[in-house]
């Protein structure tokens, strides 16, 4: 999808190094319109695919995300910048 490679590449190394309160209130379920885009789960429990959702609409885009991202960026997370700039740049 392009949220996960454009204008960054998101892979499994911009998730090392992510703090506590990852994401909250992941959502359970969604319009058939939303295709969700990250699965994700801490040791022990199920997996939750609800925390970033994306749907175009017309010529836009409309995103749910769960991910604390603010939080992770406070920390200088490098992971959460990429997603964040992915998530505001304009649709391709």
């Amino acid at each position: 999808h392009p949220l996960l490679t454009t204008p960054n590449t998101i892979t499994a190394t911009d998730w090392s190094g992510w703090h506590k309160e990852r994401g909250l209130y992941f959502a359970k379920d969604w319009d058939a319109g939303y295709v969700p885009l990250l699965a994700m789960n801490d040791a022990g429990e199920d997996r939750l695919e609800g925390a970033l959702l994306a749907a175009d609409i017309g010529q836009g885009r409309h995103v749910h995300t769960s991910l604390i991202l603010h939080h992770q960026m406070e920390h200088l997370t490098e992971g959460a910048f990429r997603l964040m700039a992915n998530l505001i740049a304009k649709r391709a």
